[in-house]
């Protein structure tokens, strides 16, 4: 049996040929400098500070510091990505999610608070995908429930741990 034979450029683009260029990324992270003080049993949106990169203006440092919003002309798919570390307390139960233009909670994420013998902290990541258009926004809202005020904590902290939140394009 001989050896099948193709063509010179009968498939470039796709085995052959010229490579696809290498798409640019486009989305954000987000961080705080310091800690975020969470008032007990209190639904609180996570303002955030530091930008580690924001291809798009997606987040502002001024105004609205908690959304994550979706510029004109960038619409499509999007995966959000969370950490959230809360200081160490042997109290209650820590919640997170996403919530979307203000009004519509998604992917509620709930710990126990560590009681003994495990880290210093409490933490917990989340991720969800979302269509999203123009002007969309979402924000990161956490609650707590240890009795008092518990912070989330920030860079300055001095934790390994970083809180972060962090939106990337996917496509279309």
């Amino acid at each position: 049996m001989g050896a099948l034979t193709i063509p010179s450029g009968t498939l470039d683009g796709v085995l052959g040929g010229a490579a696809p260029a290498a798409g640019s990324f486009v989305g954000c992270q987000l961080t705080n400098s310091g800690p975020i003080i969470l008032t007990n049993n209190t639904s609180t949106t996570i303002p955030f500070n530091t930008e580690k990169f924001d291809t798009d203006d997606f987040h502002s440092t001024v105004s609205n510091t908690g959304r994550i919003t979706i510029p004109s002309g960038k619409g499509g798919k999007y995966l959000f990505t969370a950490k959230v570390v809360f200081q160490g307390n042997a109290t209650g139960i820590r919640y997170g999610s996403f919530k979307k233009n203000g009004t519509t909670q998604y992917r509620m994420t709930t710990i126990q608070a560590i009681t003994s013998g495990g880290p210093d902290v409490t933490a917990f990541t989340m991720s969800q995908v979302f269509e999203l258009v123009a002007t969309d926004f979402i924000e990161l809202v956490c609650i707590q429930t240890s009795g008092g005020n518990l912070n989330v904590l920030g860079l300055s902290d001095g934790d390994t741990e970083e809180v972060y939140f962090t939106a990337q394009f996917l496509g279309a």
